[in-house]
């Protein structure tokens, strides 16, 4: 029952409350020292004062009982035996010998505070670390950034989300927002520099498996409402009684607020876009207007199956004329009047969006830059 941690609470100029050490504790027993932290001038020393707290209930006891009678009020020809088994001894000796160490290192505590115990190797480094507190800061330079990865990634790998979030929420506000923003920031990098890595990659698999399942915001973030997943690969309806012609698309994503939903369609990235001249101006691809009509046939199967699919008590929404997204292609290749032909066509669309790839990369790099400005 070793203690990780030890929480302080002054309560007077020269003294201070800890947390108990637990000596020994099951379902009926409870056995705790509770230390006083004292600043001893005359005997500095001497600086750890307690009491020993022994409670037992029974079977059908909910809680310990109430009344206390201490080990000192006894009267003339009594005496009275506190036995500790062996390891009972051994985590009274650990918790009391941590707490002279603290008092050694720690003279006066001047507010709450909390102290966690590390190991002598971990010790030796704090300390070296402040009587020179540079050493702390070449682990923050470029060339040594390894070591700083190192040290994280064992803390993650080490501990649960809860536990790590606990040891974070210690920290000073200033430095969870700095730290929060540089780990977002990272986030929004490494997305952004996948993409840009594979925006030739012509496997609708992996946009859908790798980039837009693993990372939601993506798609989220290219709607006006607030909006999360609700189906992976959702199945529309539309069988018929050959149990044939079922209708699946990639993605169902929900307003939070209104329950309504919008259809996505992935593409990828190397879809065309732009068809053969027509006149003066272009056509849209095939490809393009394929997707089009296949969100838009989606869209029409699930308004019309949506009494059967919400059966499932697991598929609570509504379809209110629902939105429909296309991912696809990239303008980067497209000449001016092609953009400018891409761009009318689009938006004479009636509650369909189409956004490319590259949009999609400026948006998450806009995003990162909002971050990146508010350091």
């Amino acid at each position: 029952m070793a203690t990780e941690e030890y929480k302080i609470k002054p309560t007077s100029s020269n003294t201070a409350k800890t947390d108990p050490i637990i000596l020994n504790q099951t379902d009926r027993l409870h056995f705790s020292f509770v230390p006083t932290l004292i600043d001893n001038a005359k005997k500095p020393e001497n600086s750890v004062e307690g009491k020993f707290i022994y409670k037992k209930k029974g079977v059908n006891d909910s809680d310990y009982p109430t009344e206390t009678e201490s080990l000192r009020k006894i009267t003339k020809g009594e005496h009275r035996i506190l036995t500790l088994d062996t390891s009972e001894m051994h985590n009274f000796y650990n918790g009391v010998k941590d707490l002279y160490d603290l008092k050694k290192q720690e003279k006066r505590f001047s507010g709450n505070c909390t102290f966690v115990k590390v190991d002598d190797e971990v010790h030796r480094f704090l300390n070296a670390v402040k009587q020179n507190p540079k050493l702390l800061n070449k682990l923050t330079k470029s060339d040594n950034l390894g070591l700083l990865k190192l040290f994280l990634e064992q803390v993650a790998n080490n501990s649960s989300a809860e536990e790590i979030s606990h040891r974070i929420s210690n920290f000073s506000s200033d430095s969870i927002r700095k730290f929060s923003l540089s780990l977002s920031i990272e986030r929004f990098d490494k997305i952004i520099k996948k993409m840009k890595n594979n925006i030739g990659n012509n496997r609708e698999e992996y946009w859908h498996r790798d980039i837009f399942a693993k990372n939601q915001w993506i798609i989220s973030q290219l709607f006006s409402f607030p909006c999360t997943i609700f189906a992976n690969k959702a199945y529309l309806g539309g069988k018929g009684l050959d149990n044939k012609g079922g209708k699946i698309c990639d993605y169902i994503y929900q307003n939070q607020v209104t329950k309504n939903v919008a259809i996505v369609e992935i593409k990828t990235p190397c879809t065309k876009l732009i068809g053969p001249k027509y006149r003066e101006t272009f056509s849209m691809s095939s490809e393009l207007s394929g997707s089009i009509n296949q969100v838009l046939d989606y869209k029409d199967t699930l308004t019309k199956n949506y009494y059967s699919l919400i059966k499932d008590p697991c598929k609570d929404f509504e379809p209110f004329n629902p939105t429909c997204l296309v991912i696809v292609g990239n303008m980067c290749d497209l000449s001016e009047v092609q953009k400018g032909t891409f761009e009318a066509f689009r938006n004479s669309l009636n509650n369909i969006f189409i956004v490319t790839y590259d949009e999609i990369i400026e948006k998450a790099q806009a995003l990162m830059n909002l971050y990146i400005d508010s350091e």
